[in-house]
């Protein structure tokens, strides 16, 4: 029986236009519908749009804004994958998580925000893989969580506010990406495997006191890094976490001394 609070892809051929406008009575975007429909450059929702699904819109070429997403609580997978014309984008106050790949190569996403009141918690694998044209992104309060990959390659990626209840930074998240600041929020715990690697504008970072463990290559090949200071001691400690150019200050006697005399690393006592 057909649902006609639905859009599939079989309805979305009706609605795909330069100006796609849907009526009042859509609840749904289901999954694939307008996946692949280049003619489509803006996307005006209405307010009773709940879910918008798994490569609903992927690879729309020419899609440039999507307009009244305001009472949106679920975005799938890919969601919005591959609209390379994407500029900017306003995220929905009620969704917890951006699934994996949803933004990945949005190569043209430069401005992306969320309301004060978001209730964004995780943002996962891939989520904002090469998207090379955003430069600055402030995550809500309440993420806990950065997945593998998430802004894999962001390379204009200047500046990214963490807050204070993030625990996790997965690894490869911010793998070449421009970050020429770092401030790491006292809640991490878990710094994942090659995490910040090759983020060669980075100068100083200060890992905060929380961090249980410090994946392999977490800052290796920061060719900028100067100056990588560890007050605690951490669980874990993986290969290489630095390159030779860049100096260690710790504690005298702690783990990360051992680690540093250990590998051979440039190293100063706090």
């Amino acid at each position: 029986m057909k649902n006609n609070n639905v859009i599939g892809p079989k309805e979305a051929k009706i609605y795909a236009k330069n100006l796609m406008e849907i009526g009042d009575q859509i609840l749904k975007i289901d999954d694939n519908a307008f996946k692949g429909r280049t003619v489509i450059r803006t996307a005006k929702l209405t307010p009773k749009v709940r879910e918008i699904g798994n490569n609903a819109f992927a690879g729309c070429f020419q899609l440039r804004r999507v307009l009244d997403m305001y009472n949106v609580e679920i975005i799938g997978s890919s969601a919005f994958e591959k609209c390379h014309k994407l500029c900017e984008f306003s995220f929905p106050e009620r969704v917890t998580e951006i699934r994996p790949e949803t933004f990945k190569f949005c190569t043209g996403l430069q401005k992306f925000s969320f309301p004060d009141e978001s209730n964004l918690k995780r943002i996962d694998d891939s989520a904002f893989f090469e998207c090379s044209k955003l430069n600055r992104l402030v995550l809500p309060e309440e993420v806990e969580y950065i997945g593998k990959k998430s802004f894999f390659r962001t390379k204009m990626l200047k500046y990214i506010y963490l807050p204070h209840k993030i625990k996790t930074i997965s690894e490869n998240a911010f793998y070449f990406s421009g970050l020429a600041e770092l401030k790491l929020p006292e809640s991490l715990e878990i710094i994942g495997d090659s995490a910040f690697y090759v983020c060669k504008n980075l100068e100083y970072v200060e890992i905060p006191k929380n961090v249980k463990s410090i994946g392999s290559h977490a800052f290796k090949s920061c060719s900028r890094l100067k100056i990588l200071v560890i007050k605690n001691d951490p669980e874990y400690i993986g290969d290489h976490i630095v390159s030779e150019n860049t100096l260690i200050r710790c504690y005298k006697g702690s783990v990360v001394d051992q680690y540093c005399q250990k590998s051979n690393l440039n190293m100063e006592y706090l």
